[in-house]
């Protein structure tokens, strides 16, 4: 699948770990610069932890300055004290690491401040933990910290949408907090920094001034302040220490699922080693350890590697404590990577972590591996299914699962003696429709300086439920399924200028690798190998097939990919 993005360490990485669960049917601001952080350092070594503290450190008189002296020291020059024993303008935001971070990014860019590696680590670190984000404030956004591909955000202000998000994500000023004034003095600084900001912004029809700098700043003061109860609860909360063993589950689209448990040990000043030791859909193994740093109180960010492919972990712990989830993804191409789960295991308590495969067919029969922790007692699959124990062991339990004819389609919950996983198996007579995920998408051309932004397909097959009628809340998803791929032109220009011939190449696990940059004389007009698509999967059903399909648009390069963007 990723052999085309030419890594071999990715690749072999795509060879190992998580073959495809499939499914055959058979019948019965001071904005920051726009510029990623990362791309502006030489990549750290993969064992050190993330963000800014992943940065290699040197010996230096600074590190024996308190945090909160570094700050005054390196940007007390431009931002004078305050009142309350702060630095103007920095005292009075919240971010979160990244915004931080790339806070301290555009300061060198623009305003050419030297700042050491190891300082700025320190920095964010200070900076992350006193005025940072509580684990509320940042819901609904998490997409973009995670660095999740193709996500549409849904839901935002009209007003803001218009104003805010024509040039970044709605997420960007969402997961920043501040009161109106200081909101008022970014719309300053935007057109200090983009002087063309109101005719790039469309706003000639207008007073794009008097609207920005007026209502828009004290709808941002109203939505997102300064100060919250939210913030203030977060802060008085102890901290939880994250050292113990965790269950782990995850499922990398177009791959399958891996499952397993996860070691962590604290190394001081909230730095954390993680070991792995997982199980892919596919009957692998795999061993992989990572360093973290958590910001905030709950913000893990963690660096490591998977085979050889250099990896980031970006993930959020529950306010009780108990759960850690999010996403990690190959540091060099961010749009490829897995969902994170892990709840904490307790000495002795029986725990259910995954079953594979999730799906069963009504009058059909299969071996199903259910993983966890000291599972002991009968295995239950729910009515109309026989189970037989064929190998078993404290960790792992394979029963082959016979499914009645007369079953009807439900999602069922397994139990393992005093274990139970809601929601582990779906229960299905026929596909009766697909859904393709994403349902829109954006690839972008590569080059050999630009790396190109791939896209990952699956298809998600749901049986239509008690009422016969697809779409409806009563629908049963089954998930993904083996599929058959194509591409097919968007529309009728897409047809014409043959943009399925030129734009780039699906493979048979719905992977779409773009082509390369640069103006095409063998289409018309010289155009680059632009396109837009429909990418279509089918599946066999009882009655012939099914299919779905989803958007893509291939589009020019990206050069700069900041953290948030």
């Amino acid at each position: 699948m990723i052999q085309k993005r030419g890594d071999q360490s990715i690749r072999l990485m795509g060879a190992l770990l998580l073959a495809l669960s499939a499914v055959v049917i058979t019948g019965c601001s001071d904005e920051e610069s726009d510029n990623d952080s990362a791309s502006q350092e030489t990549p750290p070594p993969a064992e050190t932890p993330a963000i800014a503290a992943a940065l290699p450190d040197t010996p230096d008189a600074d590190d024996a300055l308190p945090p909160s002296k570094l700050l005054n020291l390196y940007c007390g020059a431009c931002h004078t004290p305050t009142n309350n024993g702060g630095l103007s303008r920095i005292s009075n935001i919240r971010k979160t690491p990244e915004g931080w971070d790339m806070s301290i990014v555009r300061m060198t860019l623009h305003h050419d401040v030297e700042i050491p590696k190891n300082v700025r680590a320190r920095l964010v670190k200070y900076l992350a933990d006193a005025q940072g984000l509580a684990p509320r404030e940042t819901r609904g956004h998490r997409a973009v910290l995670e660095r999740r591909h193709n996500v549409v955000e849904t839901g935002m202000d009209p007003e803001l949408n218009v104003m805010c998000a024509r040039c970044h994500s709605n997420a960007r000023y969402a997961l920043q907090r501040r009161d109106a004034d200081e909101w008022r003095l970014l719309v300053n600084m935007h057109v200090g920094q983009w002087p063309s900001i109101e005719y790039q912004a469309l706003a000639r029809d207008r007073d794009w001034w008097e609207i920005a700098s007026g209502q828009v700043a004290e709808k941002l003061g109203a939505l997102y302040p300064l100060e919250t109860k939210a913030w203030s609860d977060w802060r008085a909360a102890p901290r939880q220490d994250m050292s113990g063993t965790w269950a782990v589950t995850g499922h990398w689209p177009g791959h399958g699922d891996y499952a397993g448990t996860m070691k962590i040990e604290g190394q001081g000043d909230d730095g954390y080693l993680a070991t792995y030791a997982l199980t892919t859909s596919a009957g692998e193994t795999l061993a992989v350890t990572t360093k973290a740093i958590v910001y905030t109180g709950y913000e893990w960010r963690g660096r490591g590697a998977w085979g050889d492919a250099p990896i980031k972990e970006i993930y959020a712990l529950s306010e009780d404590g108990q759960t850690l989830t999010g996403r990690w993804y190959f540091e060099n191409s961010f749009e490829i990577g897995a969902d994170f789960s892990a709840a904490r295991l307790e000495d002795g308590v029986a725990h259910i972590t995954s079953v594979w495969p999730a799906t069963l067919e009504s009058g059909d029969s299969a071996d199903i591996t259910i993983t966890g922790a000291n599972l002991e007692g009968a295995v239950s699959l729910g009515p109309n299914i026989k189970a037989q124990v064929m190998e078993r062991s404290a960790n792992k339990i394979i029963v082959r699962a016979k499914a009645k004819c007369s079953a009807a389609p439900s999602v069922r919950t397994i139990t393992v003696g005093t274990a139970r996983l809601e929601n582990a198996l779906t229960l299905f007579e026929d596909v009766d429709y697909l859904r393709v995920t994403p349902p829109f998408g954006i690839a972008r051309l590569g080059d050999g300086m630009t790396p190109p932004i791939t896209a990952q397909f699956e298809a998600i097959g749901y049986t239509n439920g008690p009422d016969g009628v697809a779409g409806t809340q009563d629908d049963i998803r089954i998930g993904p399924l083996q599929a058959e791929w194509r591409v097919e032109p968007h529309n009728a220009v897409a047809k014409e200028l043959q943009d399925v011939k030129y734009a780039g190449t699906l493979d048979q696990s719905g992977f779409f690798t773009p082509a390369e940059a640069g103006p095409n004389r063998k289409r018309k007009q010289s155009r680059d190998n632009v396109g837009d698509l429909n990418i279509v999967a089918s599946v066999p059903t009882y009655d012939g097939k099914a299919e779905g399909a989803a958007h893509l648009m291939v589009v020019v390069q990206k050069w700069n990919n900041p953290p948030i963007q």
